[in-house]
């Protein structure tokens, strides 16, 4: 069958997922007057997302010879970062290797007057940190420029700071070993300004399948009015006990426990162990800061979406908005672990060390809005936060530090709380809903990318039964990366109010979100000889629209099953894949009384 004929049949085959739809914009605006809508997918892309697609972000281009270098070093990086190289065409590096920023590592040469390289704050306790040092890399005014790596390469020790930069797009890179135990200011963590990354005045900007480890302060900071932001696709991480890095600060520490006065605090008279200490100092305690200073002007122009992200065991600031936009769809907060090690301290023993002027706790918060900021959280799970909600970070008699905020469609769990719905729902929950100050009537703010009703993108949602597999199997970096592409098709959703004014965003093809995921195991026929599960291409043990977009692609010959995958494809059971295959998946997936895989007898 030739390309053109297969597409016609393809469309014909699944037309139901798409009959009766228009294709129009996102309308959130309120949710007293929410409109009918239908959002599809955008095909297989190299394009942007959220806000950054709004922006038109697209990243640097090889518009010359000099305009692509490939770096493998510090030095390499920073001098392809410099001014002088922005001023000679470099739009795209490619860093084929990890790098140490670590201030003590590069060498002089690199240090120049234009490289923007200055030493950051000093370290203090960690052992590793104190010998090679920390950077603050300063990247100005490029306009257009693209960083990644096709390995998931790591930057160790550094802090880029992005200002007055336009069209960036950052891909498949992991930063790490930029957080050190806190002494100096009790465990408040305000002495370091370390964040892996600091966005100044910029506008489009794309962090896309990242991974980031622990930082001392926040992951990802965005102010003076930075516009067009969007992290997608990318994995933040807590500190891990068995991780050589994080464990060396604390073995440092036990050795020599009479010169860090708080850990021989919490070792001698607290009677904690190292193992608790590790345990309620590893969640990530600020992730993203949207806008520094309190009520700056520019602040109103800050725009940020959050999507497809994986966030294990962060504490707060998901992200913590003042002024201007937020989107959030998609994400996974799984602060479980957070959780339980906030219960480790008992409430007396949390008041001595309280009363010494220590600060030792695990706090319990995701998605903060103040100051009028608009902040929408939709189809997503959390998991382990005692307050998903925060809108005011004063009292709730001052209602100009009060933000707007709402979570929709998404699935809580905490302790034995488990709810799935919209905190704006009748029956929702306290727990879910803003606090402290009064619910604000929600509505976007007017920013340089959305200056109507409507969010200006599509947006594709996962399921929530589907979601949080999708994400720990595509989210952070890859050794093999050849693009941002991630397999999916046409989703049609539909975003509704119901009669008694509550919010639901469903999928045509999971009409229904309902969590934890029900055990698919036992309604597939399955060959256990060699271990297959009929219809599970992409082997996650889960059938879902993934393996119908496989599927569709190797029809297509855009991708090549292995041997098991073939034999997976294979749900019509008469030994071969074909198109009825696909028609035959598409129906299981909707719902329909199939059975994949050959015919029981």
């Amino acid at each position: 069958m030739d390309r053109i004929k297969f597409i016609g049949c393809f469309i014909a085959a699944t037309m139901v997922l798409t009959s009766s739809m228009t294709q129009v914009c996102t309308n959130l605006s309120t949710v007293s007057n929410m409109k009918t809508n239908t959002i599809y997918a955008a095909s297989l892309s190299d394009s942007a997302l959220g806000f950054a697609s709004a922006a038109g972000v697209t990243g640097g281009d090889f518009s010359s010879e000099k305009a692509y270098v490939k770096v493998s070093n510090a030095d390499e990086l920073v001098t392809a970062l410099s001014s002088s190289s922005r001023k000679s065409g470099v739009k795209v590096i490619e860093i084929t290797g990890d790098i140490d920023l670590g201030y003590n590592m590069i060498s002089t040469s690199a240090k120049s007057s234009d490289s923007g390289l200055t030493p950051a704050s000093q370290p203090l306790t960690h052992p590793t940190l104190k010998k090679t040092g920390v950077s603050q890399l300063k990247i100005s005014d490029f306009e257009g420029l693209t960083i990644f790596s096709s390995n998931g390469a790591k930057i160790k020790h550094g802090c880029l700071v992005f200002s007055k930069c336009s069209n960036v797009k950052i891909q498949n890179l992991e930063f790490d070993e930029l957080w050190e135990w806190d002494e100096k200011d009790k465990g408040n963590y305000d002495t370091n300004d370390w964040d892996y990354m600091t966005l100044k005045g910029c506008s489009g900007f794309w962090v896309d399948h990242c991974t980031f480890h622990k930082a001392y302060d926040g992951v990802i900071d965005s102010k003076d009015g930075t516009t067009g932001l969007t992290i997608s696709w990318s994995r933040f991480l807590s500190g891990d006990p068995n991780n050589i890095f994080y464990k060396a600060a604390f073995d440092e520490m036990e050795t020599n426990i009479s010169e860090y006065p708080m850990y021989g605090y919490l070792r001698q008279t607290a009677g904690l162990t190292k193992d608790q200490i590790m345990k309620v100092a590893s969640p990530q305690k600020k992730t993203h800061l949207v806008g520094a200073t309190e009520f700056n002007q520019t602040n109103n122009n800050l725009e940020i979406t959050l999507c497809y992200n994986y966030y294990s065991n962060s504490q707060d600031r998901l992200p913590r908005l003042r002024g201007g936009n937020a989107h959030v769809y998609n994400i996974v907060v799984d602060s479980a672990d957070a959780y339980y090690a906030g219960k480790i301290i008992s409430s007396e023993n949390a008041n001595k060390i309280k009363s010494a002027g220590y600060h030792f706790t695990v706090t319990s918060q995701a998605f903060v809005s103040t100051e009028n900021g608009s902040l929408y959280v939709q189809d997503s799970i959390i998991k382990g936060v005692k307050s998903p909600q925060k809108n005011n970070q004063k009292s709730s008699d001052k209602p100009e530090y009060t933000g707007k905020m709402i979570i929709s469609n998404s699935y809580y769990e905490c302790g034995d709380l488990k709810y799935t719905g919209s905190s704006t729902d009748k029956d929702a929950p306290d727990a879910i809903k803003p606090v402290p100050a009064p619910t604000k009537e929600f509505s976007w703010n007017k920013t340089p990318n959305l200056t109507g009703e409507n969010i200006p993108y599509m947006v594709k949602l996962y399921s929530l039964q589907e979601l949080e597999n999708v994400l720990l199997s595509n989210c952070g970096t890859s050794k093999t990366f050849v693009g941002t592409d991630i397999p999916s098709v046409t989703i049609p959703i539909i975003t509704t109010t119901t009669a008694d004014n509550k919010l639901t965003t469903t999928s045509i093809i999971s009409a229904t979100s309902v969590y934890p995921q029900t055990d698919i195991t036992s309604t597939l026929i399955t060959d256990t000889d060699n271990k297959i599960m009929y219809g599970d291409i992409d082997e996650n043990r889960c059938v879902d629209i993934s393996d119908l977009t496989l599927m569709s692609l190797t029809l297509l010959g855009d991708y090549n099953f292995t041997q098991k995958q073939e034999k997976a494809a294979d749900v019509t059971g008469d030994g071969t894949f074909n198109l009825s295959d696909l028609a035959h998946l598409k129906q299981y997936i909707m719902k329909d009384d199939v059975v994949l895989g050959p015919p029981i007898v």
